[in-house]
């Protein structure tokens, strides 16, 4: 599937005028949301998903291991630094 970025607010009107989706029948629902990253810095949150990876692995192979508990702490600890609540 391929996602465009409308980086103007005259494209957005265009996609989400009235006269593109007109409904003759029935009714119109609508969903809006939007998502919103607990870590603002790119790097960051390219270095948390690499070591989330690595911890998931972990968990599966061998949940009981100290290195897997070493690496569960370590992404934890990571998020609370970092993140943004």
């Amino acid at each position: 599937m391929k996602y465009k970025v409308y980086k103007n607010d005259a494209e957005w009107k265009k996609i989400l005028s009235p006269e593109q989706f007109k409904v003759t029948r029935g009714e119109r629902l609508v969903a809006v949301t939007w998502v919103q990253s607990l870590v603002r810095d790119p790097a960051r949150r390219e270095l948390l998903y690499e070591l989330y990876q690595a911890r998931e692995k972990l968990l599966k192979i061998s949940p009981e291991a100290e290195e897997t508990a070493q690496v569960n702490t370590a992404y934890m600890n990571l998020i609370r630094m970092w993140g943004d609540i």
